[in-house]
């Protein structure tokens, strides 16, 4: 599982620009959350070959990306530059708690494809 990954060699977010609290929350739903995460590293990305339109295929197939990338092992911290392109370009958060909301709706609707 992507319990054990953490354990071994925890990574950090580089802060892109007004990005903190996105950073938060991702580094949040990666340690807080094993199954979370598991659900994430498991995402059948093969599924943008036949929905390359939809966008929150799209950002799932970055936010696996991103947590196979911190879950590497490899020092230093990870740019989530990919992912949050494609995540804010969706719409615009307020606050960490719309953040939130908009992050879970992205993730349930790429699951639900």
């Amino acid at each position: 599982t992507a319990r054990s990954f953490l354990l071994m060699a925890p990574r950090g977010l580089r802060n892109v620009g007004n990005s903190c609290y996105m950073n938060s929350l991702l580094q949040a739903y990666l340690c807080c959350h094993p199954t979370f995460t598991d659900v994430v590293i498991n995402f059948d990305t093969t599924v943008l070959h036949r929905y390359p339109e939809n966008h929150a295929v799209q950002c799932m197939c970055a936010l696996k990306k991103l947590f196979v990338c911190l879950l590497s092992g490899q020092e230093g911290p990870v740019d989530p530059s990919e992912f949050m392109d494609l995540f804010i370009s969706n719409g615009e958060q307020q606050d960490i708690s719309d953040a939130n909301f908009q992050f879970l709706q992205m993730v349930f609707d790429a699951l639900k494809v």
